[in-house]
């Protein structure tokens, strides 16, 4: 059970893996994805598309940390704006289980909003799963960066 979350909390998610949503929108990960996922003994995830083109999939107890906060900041700050965010996490994000086969089931709200077809991308990128749309994904990674320079090498 996750109790503290530093800012960036890595569960070791890495990889990046071609997937497909297959009937009934179920989408299965792949193993090494799935079992990291599934370490803490959480069966569930949440899912949670911010933007057309991707959704994410956190570890549910990482999630409710950071629901909670989210949460806190709303009510210490008692901004419409940070009410809304709210709003539109709870309405754009979906608790589901992954089941014994390493699946997890869509709802057509998520996957519509998302825009994602059969074929998709799979990236583990530390505290969380993205599934890309494949062609999106490629744009993503191949835009230059702003300020084009290698933030990676801080903390190496």
């Amino acid at each position: 059970m996750i109790e503290r979350m530093s800012t960036f909390t890595s569960f070791g998610l890495t990889g990046g893996f071609p997937g497909k949503i297959e009937g009934k929108n179920r989408l299965k990960f792949p193993a090494p994805l799935k079992n990291r996922l599934k370490s803490d003994g959480d069966e569930e995830v949440v899912l949670w598309c911010d933007k057309p083109g991707k959704f994410f999939l956190f570890p549910a107890t990482y999630w409710d940390v950071m629901q909670q906060r989210i949460l806190d900041s709303a009510e210490k700050s008692g901004s419409l704006k940070m009410w809304k965010k709210v709003t539109k996490m709870g309405l754009d994000s979906s608790r589901v289980k992954i089941d014994d086969q390493g699946r997890v089931t869509i709802p057509m709200s998520l996957l519509e909003k998302a825009g994602l077809k059969k074929d998709v991308f799979i990236v583990g990128t530390a505290d969380r799963v993205a599934v890309w749309d494949p062609a999106l994904l490629e744009e993503f990674v191949s835009e230059p960066d702003e300020d084009d320079e290698d933030d990676f090498s801080v903390g190496f």
